[in-house]
């Protein structure tokens, strides 16, 4: 059974490090809106294992801050950051600094979050406790539940800037092998153009903003396809499921929009 270690840190608005837990409980609780919260999620949340800063303690006994927004920050073994989750504490937070300044307890905190971290992101974290994939493809032999968690999951890494757009590799290669959906896809292609991990979209109108706006990979550009299509052009509509044909039309017009083109990598070869 491996140790526990500091998997989450929370953080002030200030920048002052509150504290640290090896896990948060209450995830998947039912949660309800509050009046005053309009349009975040609440929920209450235990955090186990949960050491105050020291520093933190002196800071606010000679300010009196109060905690009115937090970052949580999700990080591995490896000390890579997973996720930044941005959070407001509801009501008061019922602890005694003195209590907590005495060694380490749980603490239960009541929170607004701005967004829902579902139980398949959590769990594609836990995939990635000691360390970021270091290979394309892990992702392929997961369920679609857990192939969409992996999407939402590189998608907080992106929002961090863990990762960048485009790269000094010569070639985008997409690997068709394991698309078969709107989300596989997004899962290949993130991978062409950054990597393991990598991040370019989520669904069509973050790609459509991708391919309109982001300097660090200008349009037109082309992508080498494997395992896949031999076309230059690829019909989604032959690869998305029936319930997703809508998708892929759009699909096929934004990238005849930009220029993209798909030139499968044994021909590129060849040539």
């Amino acid at each position: 059974m491996k140790e526990s270690f500091e998997k989450f840190t929370f953080i002030t608005e200030s920048g002052e490090t509150l504290g640290t837990c090896s896990e948060i409980s209450g995830w998947a609780e039912v949660r309800e809106y509050e009046p005053e919260d309009e349009g975040m999620q609440v929920s209450t949340i235990t955090l186990i294992d949960f050491v105050l800063n020291p520093s933190f303690a002196k800071y606010r006994n000679r300010t009196r801050v109060q905690l009115e927004a937090l970052t949580i920050e999700v990080r591995n073994r490896a000390g890579q950051v997973l996720s930044e989750l941005y959070v407001a504490p509801v009501g008061k937070i019922g602890w005694k600094q003195q209590e907590f300044e005495q060694g380490v307890r749980n603490l239960e905190l009541k929170m607004a979050f701005a967004y829902v971290v579902s139980d398949s992101v959590r769990q594609v974290w836990s995939l990635w406790e000691d360390s970021l994939p270091i290979r394309k493809n892990a992702w392929m032999s997961l369920s679609a539940d857990l192939q969409k968690g992996w999407l939402d999951a590189v998608r907080y890494l992106a929002n961090r800037h863990t990762t960048g757009i485009g790269h000094s590799a010569k070639l985008f290669e997409l690997d068709l092998q394991g698309v078969q959906d709107e989300n596989t896809f997004f899962l290949a292609l993130g991978e062409a153009v950054i990597g393991p991990a990598g991040y370019y979209g989520w669904d069509l109108l973050s790609l459509d903003d991708l391919l309109c706006c982001e300097p660090g990979l200008p349009t037109p550009f082309t992508l080498y396809t494997m395992n896949g299509q031999h076309e230059d052009m690829i019909d989604w509509r032959n690869i998305f499921p029936s319930e997703e044909q809508e998708s892929a039309r759009q699909l096929n017009d934004l990238f005849s929009k930009y220029g993209i083109r798909f030139v499968p990598l044994r021909r590129s070869k060849e040539v």
